[in-house]
């Protein structure tokens, strides 16, 4: 309850709902009232939990199916893990907790991963960051979590999804070949699937960091901050599918 009295995105809700009803009783037209609970139901849907959690549930089903196609990885895999950004500037490479909770999840999987598959390796790609970049963070938060140094691949250029695919496609060339997983979050996967897809990486699906609603509460169909970033996070994605698909890829 608290949450509905001090949260500014519920002032903004407040401010619609008001104008909403003034709309009604003293608004001059229909336009101005369609349009003032046209407005009123965008704010209420872009934020609800269970709405932004549909849109990211498409994206992260598409991952799982992407990854149901593939082998297990094998003994000499390449995991290829990638940065999902900063919290803040780092003030030094071993400053861990400046990544962003995606690139720690991530970070985290892929050091599993490493222990599940003895012989395999690590390439982390990310390069957000002054002097260091997501990918140096990253290697070392593998490092602390048992993952050993020459094991570990960086690729410290790339500024976005497809600059990933292009930078490791770039690394790899001359490299002994190796089966190649691609570990980034459920809800990123696609988009990053088909960016390493074309620029000519034969790539399986290993996602992780799932952020849709597993069980559905009555909770779920209150507008918060957390179902706004979900929702900035599909919108995010779907937007980037298409502008890929129809700019970056031509």
């Amino acid at each position: 309850m608290r949450d509905l009295l001090l949260t500014p995105y519920w002032w903004l809700g407040y401010a619609l709902m008001a104008l909403t009803v003034i709309a009604f009783h003293k608004g001059p037209g229909r336009l101005l009232r369609r349009t003032s609970v046209g407005v009123l139901c965008l704010w209420w849907l872009g934020a609800t939990p269970l709405t932004a959690s549909w849109a990211l549930a498409a994206l992260e089903r598409s991952a799982t199916a992407e990854a149901a196609a593939c082998a297990p990885p094998a003994s000499d895999a390449r995991f290829i893990v990638l940065a999902g950004g900063l919290r803040a500037q780092p003030g030094s490479a071993q400053d861990v907790g400046a990544l962003s909770d995606a690139s720690l999840r991530r970070t985290i999987a892929a050091a599993r991963l490493a222990h599940e598959v003895p012989d395999s390796r690590l390439l982390i790609s990310g390069g957000v960051g002054w002097q260091w970049k997501e990918a140096d963070l990253m290697g070392t938060l593998a490092q602390r979590l048992g993952v050993a140094r020459d094991r570990i691949e960086l690729e410290r250029r790339a500024q976005d999804t497809l600059q990933n695919a292009r930078e490791v496609a770039r690394m790899l060339r001359g490299m002994p070949p190796r089966p190649l997983y691609l570990v980034t979050s459920a809800y990123h996967m696609p988009r990053a699937w088909m960016s390493f897809r074309h620029s000519g990486l034969q790539v399986c699906a290993v996602p992780v960091d799932f952020e849709s609603i597993a069980k559905v509460s009555p909770e779920d169909l209150v507008p918060d901050a957390a179902g706004l970033r979900s929702m900035s996070l599909a919108l995010h994605e779907y937007l980037g599918i298409v502008y890929y698909r129809l700019v970056k890829f031509r």
